[in-house]
């Protein structure tokens, strides 16, 4: 299990369900996301493929749900530093919080209080530290700009760099099974993350890709603006 190039700067490791990024800045590799617990061994693997120790990281986690904040500890472990989070999840993390709570849309609702549930109870691992940053434009290790974009989670950020025509990381902000990117059916709040989605439709980019769902290579502007028009028309 490999990360597999999508860009010059950018590559996908798929952990099932969920994906991690690696992007390789010119001040060092910067990896996106984390997945589950139990995800840590392949990815240690993967970056080891790719002559990268956990050491020489920077880390962010774009929100913090447990398939993309749940093998953190577990790079920690193995000699990673601390992740930079919003500062909102960053404070729920210093309080104990490890999964902020989501609402199922559609046929996916009657097990949302039973998911949640677990969530809120399941075993972590050693406390992870975090870093307060992930404010809306800042510019993380000289390399990534913040966008923040709520909704799926409150804390949520999404990641843009220039580089190779534009690239757009939008954790879960957005994902990516159909024709043209949507929002998730999971969310806090649903308006906020209809919000999100139009900011990010609004971007000129080239490349975009998904905490779930299959990467934009190319003209992922003009999908996400076709998307975009079609939630004004069924939200207004």
């Amino acid at each position: 299990m490999y990360f597999q190039q999508l860009t010059p700067h950018l590559s996908m490791l798929s952990l099932g369900m969920v994906h991690c990024y690696l992007f390789e800045g010119a001040h060092g590799p910067i990896l996106i996301d984390c997945g589950n617990p139990g995800d840590g061994t392949k990815i240690l693997a993967a970056l080891a493929h790719r002559n990268h120790r956990p050491a020489d990281l920077r880390i962010v986690a774009t929100h913090l749900h447990i398939d993309h904040i749940g093998a953190l500890s577990e790079l920690q472990a193995a000699g990673a530093p601390a992740a930079v989070l919003s500062p909102l999840d960053a404070e729920a993390v210093a309080q104990g919080i490890w999964m902020r709570p989501m609402h199922f849309a559609g046929p996916f609702g009657w097990f949302e209080d039973s998911i949640n549930r677990r969530m809120a109870t399941s075993q972590r691992g050693p406390m992870v530290q975090t870093l307060p940053a992930g404010v809306d434009g800042a510019v993380l290790f000289d390399e990534l700009t913040v966008i923040a974009t709520p909704g799926h989670s409150m804390g949520q950020i999404s990641l843009y760099s220039p580089v190779d025509g534009g690239i757009l990381v939008c954790g879960d902000a957005a994902v990516h099974f159909t024709a043209q990117p949507n929002i998730s059916f999971l969310y806090e709040d649903k308006g906020a993350a209809i919000t999100s989605f139009r900011r990010l439709a609004a971007l000129n980019v080239a490349h975009a890709v998904f905490g779930h769902g299959k990467p934009l290579i190319g003209s992922a502007d003009g999908a996400f603006k076709l998307r975009a028009s079609r939630l004004k028309k069924s939200n207004n």
